[in-house]
């Protein structure tokens, strides 16, 4: 028996057990990513409806600017003043579209 013969399954067993711990990380990131954008998007939608800045805050990057488009012009609102202007304990009685 060549020495090739003997290798082949440790060489299949190795692939599958690569292959089988890449899924395991991929999965586990996956699912550690959903968590983080879950959370993300409770912050935001929350914080904005029941009046909780800082809640917010950990939704956005430090430098959040928010972009709009309007009269046929691009306007800038930088995401401080957006935050600052959500007040505490103040619930937002919005209506989504």
């Amino acid at each position: 028996m060549h020495q090739l013969d003997k290798s082949f399954p440790m060489a299949i067993k190795s692939i599958f057990s690569l292959a089988f711990l890449f899924l395991t990380f991929q999965f586990a990131t996956a699912q550690t990513e959903h968590e983080n954008i879950t959370k993300t998007l409770l912050d935001y939608i929350e914080g904005t409806a029941n009046g909780e800045p800082e809640r917010v805050k950990r939704a956005f990057h430090p430098d959040l600017n928010l972009y709009t488009v309007g009269d046929d012009s691009l306007k800038v609102w930088n995401g401080q003043n957006y935050i600052s202007g959500i007040k505490k304990g103040v619930k937002s009685n919005r209506i989504g579209r």
